[in-house]
């Protein structure tokens, strides 16, 4: 192998590490925006249940 080609390959496997550092983080980056999106869920729920409560009460 010459050295051009031993660079390429060096750098084909940085590149690669890379992508799969991005993957993970993208991964990552999903996993919190579900478990936000649920908690905002959650949220708006116990707003419409006190909402309803309150509203409710003043009748």
């Amino acid at each position: 192998m010459d050295i051009d080609q031993g660079i390429k390959l060096e750098k084909k496997v940085m590149l690669e590490k890379s992508l799969l550092e991005i993957y993970r983080f993208i991964e990552e980056l999903e996993q919190q925006a579900k478990a936000n999106q649920q908690k905002f869920k959650e949220a708006i729920q116990a707003a419409e249940i006190l909402t309803t409560g309150s509203q409710s009460g003043i009748k």
